[in-house]
């Protein structure tokens, strides 16, 4: 697929079939991940295919993610979610999101010329608290990285995030 960063180049994603939810729940289920990651990664899927199928009219199993479907993306997912988990953070209802920018132009992928956010990525961004960046044109917010906060981070942890001290 291509998208622009505000620079000239292009991303291909060759590297293996289209997949749908059904495909990478087999492959994740196939491997040694543990049960929590197995989980949490599924249920970021489960939010795209949702969003997918609402944008498309169809049922989730009939839904091909292109290239969130990619060996690439799919390491993209589960490697944050294995990295929550590597960090004591995953499942114990600790992982927060402050507002997201909201950004417009144009990305490049497999249906074409599509607006950001794309489709799925807005149907993923509905109830979810963000902020207009009349200024910046671009993906800022990636279909991946949507089904992924909308599969960690629960509806009363988007917004501003409460106190903290960092501890590293």
């Amino acid at each position: 697929h291509g998208h622009s960063h505000g620079h000239s180049h292009g991303h291909s994603h060759g590297d293996g079939p289209m997949r749908g939810y059904p495909e990478i729940k087999a492959l994740l289920d196939a491997s040694t991940l543990s049960e929590q990651v197995k989980r949490q990664s599924l249920a970021a899927f489960m939010e795209l295919a949702k969003a997918e199928a609402r944008v498309h009219g169809m049922s989730v199993d009939d839904v091909h993610f292109h290239e969130v479907g990619a060996v690439d993306s799919i390491i993209d997912t589960v490697g944050v979610v294995l990295g929550l988990e590597l960090m004591g953070v995953l499942g114990d209802g600790n992982v927060y999101c402050s507002s997201l920018p909201y950004t417009s132009g144009f990305v490049r992928c497999q249906h074409g010329l599509m607006p950001v956010p794309a489709p799925a990525t807005l149907e993923l961004l509905c109830g979810v608290p963000t902020f207009p960046c009349p200024t910046i044109r671009g993906e800022l917010i990636t279909p991946t990285g949507a089904c992924l906060l909308r599969g960690l981070v629960s509806d009363d942890k988007f917004g501003i995030p409460p106190p903290f001290v960092p501890q590293a």
